[in-house]
């Protein structure tokens, strides 16, 4: 759904496999969060809104304000150090998104 950076200093924020994962690198490992929904996927033609928001290392994501997944960044790593473009919806080349769960781009509608 979105992306931005380069090599080890990267956000990518996806659907896999129904799920919402949000990948972060800030330079010391990558570590992903992970919101499965409880029946079904989130993938299925509905809206859901995706708030991801980061206090240093302390990185929360939560899908439809209900399902909420709270983790921790590497190291004491809290810059994402990165001039790079940033990508919404897709990108030229999924490949060259370091960090991707995915290998395709995101089909489907995006608002606010």
């Amino acid at each position: 759904m979105l992306h931005t950076g380069k090599s080890a200093d990267y956000v990518n924020l996806a659907l896999k496999n129904g799920a919402v994962s949000l990948v972060i690198n800030l330079g010391s490992g990558a570590f992903e969060a992970l919101v499965e929904p409880v029946n079904g996927k989130f993938n299925d033609n509905a809206w859901h809104d995706v708030k991801v928001t980061r206090n240093l290392r302390q990185v929360t994501i939560s899908v439809d304000g209900i399902l909420t997944t709270t983790g921790y960044t590497q190291e004491d790593y809290t810059m994402l150090g990165s001039d790079d473009f940033f990508y919404v919806g897709g990108s030229p080349s999924t490949a060259d998104l370091p960090g991707s769960p995915v290998s395709n781009n995101f089909m489907g509608c995006l608002k606010e």
